[in-house]
């Protein structure tokens, strides 16, 4: 059975539509996550509703309202079960495999940025006022390791080391030493700083602008503007790095979403739909790129409008969807190599050789075949090879 394919039917002939409530339209998906393992999807929406799905079998893991408390932020803990999430009132940490609250942090209150560290040891909180609106938490004993004393700010990113905590402000971005508890830079963008995303290496950081409708990348060490994306006509809430370095996708109030190309920084596709996106993210591994719109009642978000020859896959209702943004044998070799196990290389068809429909159906059924391989890896690789089979 295809991973990818079983995925979509599931979804699509199971009952997985979201509780609409009527107080406030449109109900936006609010936050879009995988977990680490590209295993699991969640979302959140403006009135409170959240959704995990589990990939392999499309079946419901968890479902929660918070009685029309708009959820802004999730963010799942590396490695781990654990999800946290961001209400307008407390931030909270969930146990998906159980279903339970593991914690509530005392402060901030409407959290409107959640990130853990890539090793999970710290997790930062930030919302928009003062005071304490930037913590770094210590994990294991929920204690402050740093809160810089800032002004409001609107965004903030931790540096895979956890070396840097980058803070986006009205008109700056400020980069604190953690270890020092100092700033060490500020750069001054033409723009309020809505999100911003350190890419793998954590040489650069992307960062995203209200009203400027561009998304920018900067040299971490200098402070220099590398690239500038322009394209968006509205504001630009959320940012993000694809897992292999080579892409940026952008999501705005412009109803679209923009894939990127980091080192030409220009736009490869796009998507349009009926109202604001206000988050996109790819799958751990690279492959596939999931984005919310808009619950809705008569499903009027199902079809959403590309300039690419790829398939748009609806989940419920149209809410969310996921996409195979630029498939290629160059990025299927890629992920491949990234997270296929070394003894699983010998069962499956050379990339080389998939130039024809018969040979990629043969390596779909032969990642399908082989269980040594992560399913996240296992899913990715199906999807790009079906989206490749589909041209």
């Amino acid at each position: 059975m295809r991973l990818f394919s079983a995925f979509f039917l599931l979804l699509i002939f199971s009952n997985t539509s979201l509780l609409v409530a009527q107080s406030i339209n449109p109900n936006w998906i609010r936050s879009v996550a995988w977990n680490s393992a590209g295993t699991q999807i969640s979302f959140a929406t403006q009135v409170g509703n959240i959704q995990v799905l589990d990939i392999a079998t499309g079946d419901i893991i968890l479902a929660l309202k918070f009685d029309g408390i708009a959820i802004y932020p999730l963010a799942w803990k590396p490695h781990s079960t654990q999800l946290a999430v961001g209400t307008s009132n407390e931030t909270q940490i969930l146990d998906v495999a159980t279903g339970q609250i593991i914690s509530t942090l005392p402060k901030p209150r409407s959290a409107r940025n959640l990130s853990w560290s890539e090793d999970g040891t710290q997790f930062v909180t930030a919302a928009y006022s003062y005071p304490d609106n930037v913590i770094v938490w210590d994990t294991a004993s929920e204690k402050i390791v740093f809160s810089p004393v800032v002004g409001d700010i609107l965004s903030v990113a931790l540096s895979p080391d956890k070396t840097i905590l980058a803070i986006g402000r009205f008109g700056e971005i400020e980069f604190w030493d953690v270890a020092t508890q100092q700033q060490v830079m500020t750069l001054e963008p033409a723009g309020d700083v809505l999100d911003m995303a350190w890419s793998p290496d954590g040489s650069q950081i992307a960062s995203s602008y209200a009203y400027t409708s561009e998304a920018v990348i900067w040299d971490a060490d200098t402070g220099k503007r590398l690239k500038t994306f322009k394209g968006h006509t509205d504001s630009i809430h959320s940012v993000e790095w694809s897992p292999l370095g080579d892409m940026l996708v952008t999501a705005s109030s412009d109803h679209t979403v923009r894939i990127w190309d980091v080192a030409s920084g220009k736009e490869l596709v796009l998507y349009r739909s009926q109202d604001s996106i206000f988050g996109a993210s790819f799958s751990p591994y690279g492959g596939r790129l999931m984005f919310g719109v808009t619950v809705t009642e008569n499903n009027t978000n199902s079809l959403i409008e590309t300039n690419s020859k790829e398939v748009v896959h609806p989940l419920a209702d149209g809410a969310i969807q996921i996409v195979v943004p630029v498939p290629s044998l160059e990025k299927l070799q890629s992920i491949q190599g990234n997270c296929v196990p070394a003894n699983a290389l010998a069962s499956l068809p050379p990339i080389e050789t998939l130039d024809t429909d018969d040979a990629l159906i043969a390596y779909i059924e032969a990642v399908d075949a082989n269980t040594t391989i992560p399913l996240g890896c296992a899913a990715d690789l199906v999807a790009i090879a079906e989206a490749l089979h589909a041209q």
